[in-house]
């Protein structure tokens, strides 16, 4: 007898438990490491079988790339939408950014490390279209900070686009270095309690 087709809420599922063992292969192995063949054994699956849920490693990493992108842009959202102060709403912004990198360190190191893929190496590439979506969650995240910045400096006076960039590469920029000082518990020498700086 053959068996009945997954429906599409199962397929999902299937699908999010290979982003998972992805991620833990990357984390604990690098992205060199991963393999089709090592997911599906991560899965208890045959490596034949994984191709039915994605076409190759790339397009699992790229699915990883979205679902980071996409989680942290939403959060984002729901933290500072509706407030209308332009302080505070950078004020959530910043903290929320720097829980999400903390919080999802796994997600976080791989959609923010310098050796892997980026969208301009799959340009031209049957998965562009599928790297165009995460490039486009990460500029909406930047648009967002822009624009936050943007109305700070609207407020004291200054409408200098260029010098909003460099305020949020400025933030930005420490932010990460917090992030990856948290997770690397580097900054354990430096401070006995972590949480009461973070």
């Amino acid at each position: 007898m053959t068996k009945a087709p997954r429906d599409a809420v199962e397929i999902e599922k299937i699908r999010d438990a290979i982003i998972e063992a992805a991620v833990a292969i990357i984390h604990k192995s690098g992205f060199q490491m991963l393999t089709m063949r090592k997911i599906a054994a991560r899965m208890g699956m045959s490596a034949s079988n994984l191709y039915n849920y994605f076409a190759n490693k790339d397009e699992i990493y790229i699915t990883i790339l979205i679902r980071g992108f996409r989680l942290l842009h939403d959060e984002l959202i729901q933290v500072t939408e509706g407030e209308p102060d332009p302080l505070e709403r950078a004020k959530r912004f910043i903290s929320t950014y720097l829980a999400f990198g903390i919080q999802n360190y796994h997600y976080y190191e791989i959609m923010f490390s310098p050796a892997l893929p980026k969208y301009a190496d799959y340009a031209d590439s049957p998965l562009e279209g599928l790297a165009r979506v995460e490039l486009e969650f990460s500029r909406k995240i930047i648009d967002m900070a822009l624009g936050a910045i943007g109305r700070i400096m609207e407020n004291e006076g200054n409408a200098d686009r260029n010098e909003g960039i460099r305020r949020m590469i400025e933030i930005w920029s420490m932010l990460h270095g917090m992030i990856s000082l948290r997770n690397s518990k580097l900054i354990e020498y430096v401070v006995a309690d972590p949480d009461a700086i973070y």
